[in-house]
C-alpha cells in the first residue's frame, strides 16, 4: 500500500480530491509519475474516482520513448485503468514556435490534457452531480488492527440531491507527479532568472487550468505528491516492488533545471543544510499562502481606486477604459500600489501573461509625470496621464469594437514585453483580416483566401504571398508597427525585433510607422511589400494554405514608398570594385577552362546583367556559349523534399557541355539546390556554380559556390541585375 497518513492528510488539508472525482493522471513511466498512478488506483476504490491514463510520446527518444509508452500501457491494461498515447513531434513544435524542448514539451502536454478531458467528460444532463462536503483530516481516522484507516469524505445528506445538484461543478482533475524536488528545483530556478513572492510559490497544491464553459469542464491540475520528497517515493515503490522507467536525457546537463537538479541542490544539502529542500517547500507554501492573501486584499480594494470610464478615448479612438486614481499612490503601500496597478492592466488587456513587474512600475511611475505622458504597454495597453490619475485603454478594443488579443496562447496582437514613451507615430486603425474576406486599409484592398496548392504555384510576388495557415495563433491583423513587433527570420526560430530589421534595410525613422504589416500578435507575418515571417513560409508539414494580396497602385503605398526610395540609397559596392572582381573572376574561369569551352546558364532575370559582363571578360580563346532559364518554386515550395518548377526551360541539351551557372545573389539557396540536381540529370561534363553576390547568413541549403563575386552581410540590395519592384536593376553598383 503506498499511500499513507501524510499523503492522506496532504490530500485532504488541500482539499485537491473529492468522492467522485474524475482524474486524468499523467504518466510518463518515470518514478514519480508510476507512484502517482499505483496511488490513485489505491485511492480509486477509497474515493470512487474515475480513473484515465494519459501518456504523451515526444518523439525525441526513439526505442527508449517507445518502451516507456509500452510499460504505461501494459501497466495500465493489468490495473483496468483506461489508457490514451498521445504522439508529438516537440522537436518540431520547438523550432517553429521559437521554445525550448522543456517548454514546447509543457506546452503539448497542456494541449493533450485539455484534449483527453473534453472527452472524459461526458455530459449527463439528467442526472445530478454529487457535492461532496470535505472536512478536516482531524478527527476521520479510525484504529483498525493496526493499521491506520480512514473515513474519507463525509456526505451532507440533507441537499445533496437538490435542484442545485444539477447545476453541480463540471470538474476533471489533472494529476501530475510533481514532488518535493521539483518544487524546489522550480524556487531556485525562478529566484536566479528574477521572480516576486507570487513566483515563489511555484508549484500550488490545486490550480486551476481551464475555468470550463459550457461545453468544457473546468480543469484543475493537482499535485498530490508535492508533499515527499524524491527518495522517499522511490524507497516506496523498491519496497512494494514496483519498477519504473528511467528517462536517460534526465541525467544530462544541457537543460537548466537538470543543472538545478544534479548540482545544486546537492550541493546545497551536503554544504548547507541537509534539509534544505524541505525548508525550500515551506518557502514556497507561505509565499503562496502570502499570495492569496494579497490577492484578496487587492480583490476588495480594487473598485475604491479603480472605475470604468466611457467616452472618446485619445488618438481619436471611442470606446472604454479604465481610470485608476491618484489617490492610490497616497493611500496604499508600494505592494498594493503595485497589485492593483497590475489587476487593472490585466483586465484592460487579455490577461496578465505578458505584464510584468517592469511594466507595472512604468504606470507607476506616471502618477509623477505631468498631464499628456504617455506609455505603450503590451497587448496594445495605452497608459495616459491626466488631472485625477491614470487612464488605461486598450487601442485594439477601442478601435475594433473587440479584442483580437489572445494571450492565452500567446498570441496578443500588438503585445510587447517593453514599454514605450508615445512616439506619435501612425494613427492608422488595425483592420482584422480574416480567410475568404477582402478589406481595405489606408489606400489598399487586401484579400485572403484559401487555396489548393496540389497543383499549383506559390506566388512569390512583392505584394501577394502565400503562408501556412496553420502557424497562425491568433487573428490576423493589419496595422502599422508597435512596440516589441518581431520577425522570425531563420529556420532554427532566430527572432529579429522589426526595429532592428528596419535599422537593417535602412528605413528612414520617419517612415517607418506608415508602413503596413500583416501581424499575428506580435509576431510579424509579412511587412508588406518587403519581406514573409520565416515562421509561416509554406513547408511539408502545411496542410492549409492561404494567400494574402494586396493591390495598391502607384498613387498608394507603392507610389509613396518608392517615390522617394533612391534617395535612401547608400552604397555598398562602388562600379570601381564591381568591374575589378568581374575581370579577375573572368581571369580565374578562363584559366580553370583552359582547353575548353564554357555553356553559361543565366537564372533569370537578374542574373542578366552579371552574365554578360562575366562573358566579356571571358579570354577569347575560350568559346563561350549562353542560355536562359526561369523557375520558380512549384506545389507545396518544400523546404526540405520541395521540387522546382521550369518557367522557361534551356534551348540546349546539356550533355557532354562544361556547364556554369551564373546567379546575380544566393541566399537561402533552396530553389537553386533543386536546380543543380535537375541540370546534373542531364548529363554535363562539369557543372558549377558562380555568383556574384553571396549572402551565407541565409543558407538553408547546402550550395557549393565555386566562383563569388562579393560575400556580403543579410542586406537587402540593388544594382547589377538586381531589383526593388523591378527597378534600379541598371544600377552600375550594388546599393543598399
Amino acid at each position: 500500500m503506498l499511500y499513507s497518513d501524510t499523503i492522506i492528510q496532504w490530500i485532504l488539508r488541500t482539499g485537491m480530491l473529492a468522492d467522485g472525482d474524475r482524474v486524468i493522471c499523467g504518466v510518463s513511466g518515470g518514478a514519480d509519475s508510476v507512484f502517482l498512478f499505483y496511488l490513485l488506483k489505491e485511492l480509486r476504490e477509497l474515493l470512487h474516482l474515475e480513473l484515465q491514463v494519459v501518456h504523451v510520446h515526444h518523439g525525441i527518444r526513439g526505442q527508449e520513448a517507445d518502451r516507456d509508452a509500452e510499460y504505461v500501457r501494459k501497466m495500465c491494461e493489468q490495473a483496468d485503468v483506461p489508457f490514451s498515447l498521445f504522439y508529438r513531434r516537440i522537436p518540431e513544435e520547438a523550432a517553429a514556435g521559437g521554445l525550448t524542448l522543456e517548454e514546447a514539451g509543457r506546452n503539448a502536454r497542456r494541449e493533450v490534457f485539455r484534449e483527453a478531458a473534453a472527452g472524459f467528460w461526458k455530459a449527463d444532463s439528467g442526472n445530478a452531480q454529487r457535492e461532496v462536503f470535505r472536512e478536516a483530516a482531524a478527527g476521520f481516522w479510525k484504529a483498525d488492527s493496526g493499521n491506520a484507516q480512514r473515513e474519507v469524505f463525509r456526505e451532507a445528506a440533507a441537499g445533496l440531491w437538490e435542484e442545485a445538484g444539477r447545476n453541480a461543478r463540471r470538474i476533471v482533475r489533472i494529476a501530475v507527479a510533481h514532488h518535493k524536488n521539483d518544487l524546489a528545483e522550480s524556487v531556485l530556478f525562478r529566484i536566479a532568472r528574477g521572480t516576486g513572492v507570487q513566483g515563489l510559490a511555484a508549484m500550488r497544491p490545486v490550480s486551476v487550468l481551464e475555468d470550463g464553459d459550457g461545453v468544457l469542464p473546468r480543469m484543475e491540475l493537482i499535485r498530490p505528491l508535492l508533499g515527499l520528497s524524491r527518495q522517499e517515493i522511490e524507497a516506496a515503490l523498491r519496497r512494494e516492488g514496483i519498477c519504473w522507467c528511467e528517462d536517460s536525457t534526465n541525467a544530462e546537463d544541457d537543460a537548466v533545471r537538470n543543472r538545478i537538479r544534479h548540482h545544486i541542490l546537492p550541493a546545497m544539502e551536503a554544504e548547507v543544510n541537509s534539509a534544505a529542500v524541505s525548508h525550500i517547500a515551506v518557502l514556497a507554501e507561505q509565499a503562496g499562502e502570502v499570495t492569496d492573501f494579497l490577492l484578496e486584499e487587492i480583490r476588495r480594494r480594487y473598485p475604491k481606486y479603480v472605475n470604468g470610464a466611457e467616452g472618446r478615448l485619445p488618438d481619436g479612438c471611442r470606446g472604454a477604459g479604465l481610470s485608476v486614481s491618484d489617490s492610490l499612490v497616497r493611500n496604499e503601500l508600494p505592494a498594493m500600489q503595485s497589485g492593483i496597478v497590475h489587476r487593472a492592466l490585466a483586465e484592460i488587456s487579455c490577461g496578465a501573461k505578458d505584464l510584468g513587474r517592469i511594466h507595472v512600475e512604468d504606470t507607476l511611475r506616471l502618477f509623477h509625470l505631468e498631464n499628456g505622458k504617455a506609455l505603450h504597454l503590451p497587448c496594445g495597453i495605452r497608459a495616459l496621464r491626466t488631472a485625477k490619475g491614470i487612464f488605461l485603454y486598450n487601442i485594439y478594443k477601442a478601435e475594433m469594437g473587440g479584442d483580437p488579443c489572445n494571450c492565452a496562447s500567446g498570441a496578443a496582437a500588438g503585445c510587447s514585453d517593453r514599454s514605450h514613451e508615445s512616439t506619435g507615430g501612425s494613427t492608422a486603425e488595425p483592420v482584422r483580416l480574416l480567410p475568404g474576406e477582402s478589406v481595405e486599409w489606408q489606400k489598399m484592398r487586401i484579400s485572403a483566401d484559401f487555396q489548393d496548392f496540389l497543383t499549383g504555384v506559390i506566388s512569390e510576388k512583392r505584394y501577394t504571398k502565400t503562408i501556412d495557415y496553420g502557424k497562425i495563433t491568433g487573428t490576423l491583423v493589419i496595422r502599422t508597427r508597435k512596440p516589441g513587433d518581431f520577425l522570425t527570420v531563420r529556420s532554427d526560430g532566430a527572432r529579429k525585433k522589426l526595429s532592428d530589421y528596419f535599422t537593417d534595410e535602412k528605413v528612414p525613422r520617419d517612415r517607418r510607422d506608415r508602413i503596413p504589416l500583416l501581424a499575428d500578435g506580435n509576431e510579424i507575418v509579412w511587412v508588406i511589400g518587403r519581406r514573409l515571417g520565416y515562421r509561416y513560409r509554406v513547408s511539408e508539414s502545411t496542410e492549409r494554405f492561404l494567400t494574402v494580396s494586396v493591390r495598391t497602385g502607384l498613387s498608394g503605398m507603392e507610389e509613396s514608398s518608392m517615390g522617394d526610395f533612391k534617395d535612401r540609397f547608400s552604397i555598398m559596392i562602388t562600379e570601381e570594385e564591381v568591374n575589378r572582381r568581374i575581370r579577375e573572376l573572368g581571369e580565374e574561369i578562363s584559366r580553370d577552362y583552359a582547353g575548353k569551352s564554357i555553356h553559361m546558364i543565366c537564372v533569370l532575370k537578374g542574373g542578366v546583367y552579371f552574365m554578360t559582363m562575366l562573358s566579356q571578360q571571358i579570354h577569347e580563346d575560350v568559346p563561350v556559349s549562353l542560355d536562359f532559364m526561369s523557375v520558380s518554386s512549384y506545389g507545396n515550395e518544400l523546404k526540405s523534399t520541395g521540387v522546382v518548377r521550369i518557367v522557361k526551360d534551356l534551348d540546349e541539351p546539356l550533355e557532354g557541355k562544361d556547364v556554369i551557372v551564373v546567379e546575380d545573389i544566393i541566399d537561402s539557396g533552396r530553389t537553386l539546390y533543386y536546380l543543380l540536381g535537375i541540370l546534373k540529370a542531364r548529363n554535363p561534363a562539369s557543372l558549377r556554380l558562380c555568383t556574384l553576390l553571396d549572402k551565407p547568413d541565409r543558407r538553408e541549403r547546402d550550395v557549393r559556390v565555386d566562383y563569388t563575386g562579393f560575400v556580403i552581410e543579410d542586406k537587402f540590395v540593388l544594382g547589377c541585375g538586381m531589383d526593388y519592384c523591378q527597378k534600379y536593376r541598371n544600377l552600375p553598383y550594388i546599393a543598399v
